[in-house]
């Protein structure tokens, strides 16, 4: 993430990132770590390098709550990345099939805002399910972090250009 940021950041681009966690669908849990218009400085690397894992990964409402911070965005080209470590899952879900397909609609909805959503995950078994939850998004597994360097400039100028 510090990546992405430093790399926006030096383009002039303007970018938000937001961190989240949840444990039911009363709660998840949002926080921002940088808002659009905040300038990326010492306190947003602070708050980038103070995040820890969490509870669960309920996608669909977090895409939703993103969905819904870009709409009030001025911008040519809006892009949703959904950087995660795992597959979409909660105590709520009941179901893989279900996470699946309440994210899968979540971008669905991105799309339709003309949002281009990417997801980036750490997950070395998400193959089977990234291709059920974004058939039509880009995706990507990243193994190592060591990658991330050689995805992310590569991802955006993809999506951007």
């Amino acid at each position: 993430m510090v990546l992405m940021a430093e790399a926006l950041d030096s383009l002039g681009d303007p970018f938000a990132i937001l961190g989240f966690t949840s444990e039911g669908r009363f709660r998840v849990d949002l926080f921002s770590v940088k808002e659009f218009g905040e300038t990326y400085g010492d306190r947003v690397r602070y708050r980038l390098g103070s995040l820890e894992p969490k509870d669960f990964t309920r996608l669909g409402t977090v895409i939703r709550h993103a969905i819904h911070k870009l709409e009030g965005v001025q911008a040519l080209i809006k892009l949703l990345v959904i950087l995660t470590d795992g597959r979409p899952y909660d105590l709520e879900y009941g179901s893989l099939g279900y996470a699946i397909s309440d994210t899968r609609k979540a971008l669905q909805e991105a799309r339709q805002q003309r949002i281009h959503p990417f997801i980036i995950t750490s997950d070395q078994k998400g193959s089977d399910y990234m291709r059920r939850i974004c058939p039509q998004t880009g995706s990507i597994i990243v193994p190592r972090v060591e990658q991330l360097p050689f995805v992310l400039p590569a991802m955006y100028k993809r999506i951007t250009t």
